[in-house]
């Protein structure tokens, strides 16, 4: 009897064991996090830029794009008005901001120029969402004419 006992405790725990070794499949848990335009544009970023030669900062939120307008004063030198265009796009979880179109007192700037926007934004963006945007992967993001919509899965 004692034999039975201990043959029958074994399989007892080599079957929890079992039922413990096989993953659990939860349901992904999806959530949507809301930027509004008007947000953004009462955010510290935009009505107190870190650099001093800023002013007149205002975001414009369009179908699929956003538009950064401001206008950057030298210590020596005229006034120039700089507008951004930048669009957006998901890739592997992560949010990849790209500057389309730049330009200074309504001339283009140069590729080059553009180059290093992209480079600055990428490393900013990224900062800000691990500061900012809570527990989840990005599998989706919307702009549109008043907000920016974040699609954020996670596994439960």
């Amino acid at each position: 009897m004692n034999t039975i006992r201990k043959i029958a405790l074994s399989i007892g725990i080599l079957v929890l064991l079992a039922a413990l070794a096989i993953p659990t499949f939860a349901a992904d848990t999806t959530k949507t996090v809301t930027i509004t335009e008007t947000q953004i544009n009462d955010s510290y970023w935009v009505t107190n830029p870190s650099w001093r030669a800023v002013s007149d900062r205002s975001v414009d939120l369009q179908a699929g794009q956003v538009i950064v307008i401001e206008t950057i004063t030298p210590r020596k030198g005229d006034a120039v008005t700089v507008s951004i265009t930048y669009t957006v796009a998901v890739t592997n979880g992560r949010i990849v901001w790209t500057a389309d179109a730049v330009t200074s007192n309504g001339e283009p700037v140069s590729q080059e120029l553009l180059d290093q926007i992209n480079a600055h934004m990428s490393s900013s963006w990224v900062h800000y969402m691990k500061t900012h945007r809570g527990s989840g992967r990005v599998t989706a993001i919307d702009i549109s004419d008043d907000a920016i919509t974040l699609t954020l899965t996670s596994k439960r």
